[in-house]
């Protein structure tokens, strides 16, 4: 204790600055009575030859009572972005979790056959309560017509709560019939 100000006993480590241009942030402190550990990384946004990463972020904790990892970030290369944010841990008294998002657009996969134009998915699940949602969307070209698909499930106590599937496709028949439903 100095005058009014309380240091908790561990270590501290920081550092802001640029590598090769791109800003960096680190942050780090380890505690030790108890043991804890607060992390924190952020790297800005760069490129390197035909990727564009996005700027990203990563945060660690650890102590007796709650630990995760969180994290968000993405790439573009070329006209495909990827994108995802999460995070996964565990307190005393939720338990662990888990919770992820992530999308996707511009993927050709066979050009003309299979891409995806916009895609994205949300996943959460609390494993101790036995819930469980899970969330997907997408538009997507298949052999040159456009289909959509938004899916739904939620889970409560261990039980199926809900499951939705919507699924709009157009398909061009000989170039005579379209079949748009």
């Amino acid at each position: 204790q100095i005058g009014n100000q309380i240091l908790d006993p561990g270590i501290s480590v920081g550092f802001s600055g640029t590598v090769l241009g791109t800003p960096v942030d680190v942050r780090a402190k380890i505690g030790t009575s108890p043991f804890s550990l607060d992390a924190s990384l952020a790297i800005g946004a760069f490129k390197a030859g035909g990727v564009q990463v996005d700027e990203t972020q990563l945060q660690i904790k650890v102590s007796p009572t709650e630990s995760f990892v969180a994290f968000s970030g993405g790439i573009t290369i070329g006209n495909t972005k990827v994108s995802v944010k999460g995070n996964v841990g565990y307190n005393i008294t939720d338990g662990p979790w888990v919770d992820l998002t992530g999308s996707i657009d511009n993927l050709s996969i066979v050009p003309g056959f299979l891409e995806i134009r916009s895609a994205s998915v949300t996943v959460k699940v609390r494993p101790k309560s036995g819930s469980a949602e899970i969330q997907a969307k997408g538009d997507f070209t298949f052999l040159g017509d456009v289909t959509k698909v938004d899916f739904a499930m939620t889970m409560a106590n261990f039980k199926l709560q809900s499951i939705k599937a919507d699924i709009q496709a157009s398909r061009t028949i000989y170039g005579l019939v379209k079949i748009d439903g």
